[in-house]
């Protein structure tokens, strides 16, 4: 028998956000309205009664639709160049701009406990210092309801520095502090940006991790934040993107940050599922090895066994589900295609599987972004 589902629902969401600039009120399914009527527009100077008024006319829906179908965001008064630029426990970033003007762009903050929104302008226009498209929410505690959100980039002197908003600030990127660090690798490009435990991340999952205290970018005193690096799991080997070899995902889960890496996915005899823990003293344990043969028919782990054509691909990790990890299972032709997502639970060697069904004939699950409710029902964050 296969295990129960767990106690909250795992959604994929496609990361474009369906848009309609002329409907602010009729919401083109029946999904749950997101926003409340608490919508304020910070930052805009002169322009900013134009955005007060633009932003008092979006409406957030979600098109909610459990495996095996696919979920979507809604912005009603929205832009069409509208996508979710990331998300953060109980904050989803959604990156637009204004509509019918594409050169105000801006980030939309949704907060899924408040059920408010805010408009703000985006980053500033500075080469990066930390090469990442995505700005890191920053907390000192994770239970903090505030947040300051910080963007690696450069003065005019070329220096490298940290733009941030405080989310009490009414003037968003004003507060700029320098930042140093010493760059081991020949490249680097943060797709993951998160913070946990009071510090803040920048992952590139094919070479290291950058990280700072966020003490340090939220205090008054200190002007300089040192920004330290960490490498991979030694068994992980690096700067292997072009390769694709593997798939990787980390994020927090329960007290820790935890790492996966699926190597030789299209080896289907010799590919392993690995899962490492980060120790309080910055190095890695492993903490599962998972041979995917063990889940098809007559392996070790009890489940709808996987058909022994399928490789894995994609892992997703969840926040409050300790011993379990996410990721789909398909064909590789030019590309991954994903045919079926698994939940394992690696404690229980146990395992689900649903089976997916079109739009993922079409796109990759790289494009979409994880997602779940929890018991209230509310949108909060998932690690990909």
């Amino acid at each position: 028998m296969p295990p129960p589902s767990p106690s909250t629902s795992l959604f994929l969401f496609h990361r474009f956000v369906r848009t309609d600039p002329n409907t602010t009120s009729d919401i083109p399914f029946q999904g749950p309205v997101l926003t409340s009527q608490d919508k304020q527009a910070v930052g805009f100077e002169e322009k900013q009664d134009e955005a007060d008024s633009i932003v008092r006319d979006f409406v957030l829906a979600a098109d909610l639709k459990g495996l095996p179908l696919f979920s979507s965001l809604f912005l009603g008064g929205g832009s069409r160049y509208t996508c979710i630029h990331t998300v953060d426990k109980d904050l989803i970033l959604i990156a637009s701009d204004f509509p019918g003007d594409n050169s105000v762009e801006v980030i939309l903050i949704y907060n899924a406990i408040d059920r408010s929104l805010r408009m703000i302008p985006t980053m500033p226009r500075t080469y990066p210092s930390i090469s990442s498209p995505i700005v890191l929410v920053a907390r000192q505690d994770d239970e903090d309801s505030s947040y300051t959100l910080v963007y690696p980039g450069t003065d005019a002197e070329g220096d490298a520095v940290l733009y941030m908003w405080p989310s009490s600030s009414k003037s968003p990127w004003s507060t700029v502090k320098k930042s140093h660090f010493c760059m081991p690798w020949r490249r680097f490009r943060a797709g993951e940006v998160f913070s946990f435990r009071g510090r803040g991340y920048w992952v590139d999952l094919f070479v290291g991790i950058m990280y700072c205290d966020c003490g340090d970018l939220i205090s008054d005193v200190i002007d300089r934040v040192d920004i330290r690096t960490l490498d991979l799991p030694v068994e992980c080997p690096v700067e292997i993107e072009f390769q694709k070899k593997v798939f990787r995902a980390i994020g927090p889960v329960g007290d820790s940050i935890k790492f996966v890496d699926i190597n030789d996915y299209r080896d289907r005899k010799n590919c392993m599922v690995r899962v490492w823990r980060l120790l309080a003293d910055m190095t890695w344990a492993l903490e599962y090895e998972l041979r995917f043969q063990s889940l098809l028919a007559g392996g070790q782990f009890k489940g709808d066994a996987v058909p022994d054509f399928m490789n894995p691909m994609h892992p997703f990790l969840s926040p409050h589900e300790d011993h379990v990890i996410y990721f789909a299972v398909g064909t590789y032709d030019i590309l991954p295609v994903p045919f079926a997502m698994l939940r394992v639970d690696l404690c229980s060697k146990t395992f689900n599987r649903t089976e997916l069904l079109s739009p993922m004939a079409h796109y990759s699950l790289g494009v979409h972004v994880p997602l779940y409710t929890n018991t209230e029902g509310r949108l909060l964050g998932l690690t990909a």
